[in-house]
């Protein structure tokens, strides 16, 4: 009866998914016409991933971007809800991890149904003659029963993405230095290359993960978001070439690249 009845209340909790619930798009990409969709009658790849920043990072190198995201606490959800959602938002692909939270107590009451039974006997007279009867009534009678039921409760977080058919300018990923990496590096400015697009400008001119950009055109980066506000003025000019200074293993290393310009 227990298994039933948490069967019956995961049905009501679980009516709308989480991960449809609880989705944002990414307004980066929203109505961008360069986004490939999933097309209708195909299946989103689904993958469980234990690392969701590498793994994310190993897509962007494929040119996929994450055009939403959904992250909740809730009853652990099976992969069939994130192929729906995939469906919903068009998503080709689907990274997510699953990490417990914690265990709730609910206290349920159901109904509950059982047998009961009555005996009865008695004497008959009909006509001078004298008898006996005797049986079993049988009814069935429902209680309201409390219950306390154990939940578990998980972190579920899903990354929906979808191939970008546009290659980028530059096609890197940043991130900041660590506080290892300013002291390993005695500065504070300058930021981290987190991955490199496949078959854009910074691929073909050997940008690695790993390098440290400190310097565009000799414009000294700051951070990640100064270093976008610099690329976009300088994309704006229609470059022929860009320098990037760079830090690798600690050396300095300077790297002409060709930009990707829309005619």
């Amino acid at each position: 009866m227990k298994i039933l009845t948490l069967f019956m209340l995961l049905s009501t909790i679980s009516c709308v998914s989480g991960y449809q619930q609880y989705y944002q798009p990414n307004a980066q990409f929203h109505n961008d016409p360069g986004i490939l969709y999933l097309k209708s009658g195909e299946a989103a790849s689904i993958t469980r991933s234990i690392d969701l920043d590498a793994d994310l990072l190993s897509f962007y190198t494929k040119n996929y971007v994450p055009i939403g995201i959904s992250s909740f606490n809730g009853v652990i959800e099976d992969e069939d809800s994130l192929k729906r959602q995939a469906i919903r938002v068009g998503a080709t692909h689907v990274i997510y991890s699953v990490q417990y939270n914690r265990r709730e107590t609910a206290n349920v009451t159901v109904p509950i149904t059982a047998p009961s039974s009555s005996n009865h006997s008695g004497i008959i007279s009909h006509g001078g003659r004298i008898g006996s009867y005797s049986g079993t009534t049988q009814n069935f009678t429902t209680q309201q029963v409390p219950i306390a039921i154990d939940i578990d409760h998980y972190t579920q977080t899903a990354i929906f993405l979808a191939r970008h058919a546009k290659l980028c300018a530059i096609g890197i990923i940043t991130r900041k230095l660590s506080n290892e990496e300013k002291l390993s590096l005695t500065r504070n400015n300058g930021v981290v290359i987190g991955a490199v697009v496949e078959n854009t400008p910074a691929f073909q001119a050997n940008i690695l993960p790993g390098d440290v950009i400190i310097a565009v055109d000799d414009i000294e980066i700051g951070d990640s978001n100064h270093l976008g506000s610099v690329l976009d003025r300088k994309l704006a000019l229609n470059p022929k070439t860009m320098d990037f200074k760079i830090l690798r293993n600690g050396h300095p290393k300077t790297i002409t690249l060709t930009p990707n310009i829309d005619d």
